[in-house]
């Protein structure tokens, strides 16, 4: 029983101080962009040396370096053809090992060497909505999705998208999958909202914001 005690009270503690930790100030707010062209925002939490990111762009979610997705297409016994396909695939908009190793580096040389990378930002879906741009693909993809998740809160979640393609747009989702800048300026964009404070002397209101994550598939496969 003391022993649960202490694991519950080790909780609370952990628990509260990131929520504490996560009070950003909204006037630190740095633009900061990585070598492989993902544009981060940093803001630094208020009355300490940590800072907490949010990234401008969904990615896919990787594994061993590689995007997981999977596009199977199916058929009849006796067809050669398919007959539709199952496209299954993981997003974030969390950053991979590499870029966080980056963005940490990035983050001690701005700030100095005490800067720490406290993780990403807490963000709150506006209405878990997937939007897909109106392209061909965009279209495709919008008409054929079936299910999903809720929207990634955390920089370490995902979201599970399944599309049943149909048969006359299985060649044309194939073959971008095979040749990625054939998605060309098709896009996904998930909306969110984050609490900022404003950090000055005496009364600190509470800055409501938003932003639009943007996700292009061309990059993705």
């Amino acid at each position: 029983m003391k022993h649960l005690k202490k694991h519950i009270i080790f909780a609370c503690i952990f628990l509260s101080t990131n929520l504490f930790a996560q009070r950003i100030c909204d006037n630190t707010k740095t633009n900061i962009t990585l070598s492989d062209g993902i544009v981060v925002d940093v803001y630094r939490a208020r009355g300490s040396n940590l800072y907490y990111y949010v990234p401008k762009r969904l990615q896919i979610s990787q594994k061993n370096g590689n995007p997981e997705y999977t596009f199977q297409e199916y058929r009849t016994s006796s067809g050669r053809a398919p007959q539709g396909a199952i496209f299954h695939c993981l997003v974030t908009w969390g950053l991979t090992k590499t870029q966080q190793n980056e963005l940490e580096k990035c983050i001690k040389e701005k700030f100095g060497k005490t800067a720490i990378l406290a993780g990403g930002i807490s963000l709150e879906a506006i209405d878990n909505q997937i939007r897909f741009s109106n392209t061909p693909i965009g279209n495709i993809l919008t008409t054929s999705l079936k299910s999903k998740g809720s929207l990634p809160t955390l920089s370490s979640s995902k979201i599970a998208l399944s599309f049943r393609i149909k048969k006359s747009d299985v060649p044309t989702v194939k073959e971008a999958l095979k040749q990625p800048h054939k998605f060309k300026s098709t896009t996904l964009n998930f909306q969110y909202r984050y609490k900022a404070y404003t950090c000055n002397s005496g009364y600190n209101p509470v800055i409501d914001n938003t932003i639009t994550l943007i996700g292009k598939l061309k990059d993705w496969f």
